[in-house]
């Protein structure tokens, strides 16, 4: 489930679809190129929030909607060469602030029942006391 549609685009930034992901051909929307930009961007999300929340989320906060949005509209620009600084900015800000949720500088608003993602199966060591140690001598 993408966590941003092509509404959720139009609310934010009006015409920029239109811009970025008109099919000259069809004289519409090239609807494929926009969710495949807005799946890549929801997978580029998951791989920073997945250290930190067990995914799939249960709701998606709002931030995540913003960022999906930014990062999908990035897409869209760099293949259809109309990269802006703006966008780019936007794009910048948005993989920075995964970063930091990553690492745990930042916080994702998620409901409490919500688990944090666990460390997979490692081995455990469990071994009987050392018989020999510095402090006991042979």
């Amino acid at each position: 489930m993408a966590y941003a549609t092509e509404a959720d685009i139009d609310r934010l930034y009006p015409g920029q679809l239109d811009r970025l992901a008109w099919n000259m051909e069809a004289d519409a929307r090239d609807t494929a190129r926009i969710a495949a930009a807005l799946s890549d961007a929801t997978a580029f999300i998951n791989s920073y929030i997945a250290a930190r929340h067990a995914l799939p989320l249960s709701t998606v906060p709002d931030v995540l909607v913003t960022l999906a949005v930014d990062i999908a509209l990035w897409r869209l620009a760099s293949t259809a060469d109309l990269l802006t600084e703006e966008i780019s900015y936007r794009h910048k800000h948005a993989h920075d602030w995964l970063k930091d949720v990553a690492a745990g500088r930042a916080a994702l608003d998620v409901p409490a029942g919500t688990p944090e993602a666990t460390a997979p199966d490692l081995p455990e060591l469990d071994a009987p006391e050392r018989l020999f140690r510095r402090e006991r001598g042979l």
